[in-house]
């Protein structure tokens, strides 16, 4: 473990946009976890707030539409969210 503290790199958000609804207290609450040394955290999102559109969008603007070369990948915990996430892709 006192390795990785050496080696960890300071963990800063930045975003252009200003937080809303619940979106302080979920920053606050990942922010606490990650500086009281968790190593993992679950995050909750409810359905329709931007979860895939906040990873696709960056994604999708990388990608050249005369490429046939695989050129992104989403894993997915089961097969419906795979199936979800190429449809909203």
């Amino acid at each position: 473990m006192e390795a990785m503290e050496q080696n960890a790199i300071p963990f800063q958000l930045r975003s252009p946009f200003p937080a809303r609804g619940d979106q302080p207290q979920a920053i606050e609450s990942l922010t606490r976890s990650i500086e009281s040394g968790r190593r993992f955290t679950t995050l909750l999102g409810a359905t329709g707030t931007g979860k895939t559109f906040a990873f696709g969008i960056p994604m999708v603007e990388h990608i050249s539409p005369e490429s046939t070369d695989v050129l992104g990948l989403v894993l997915a915990p089961t097969r419906e969210l795979a199936i979800q996430i190429q449809d909203e892709l």
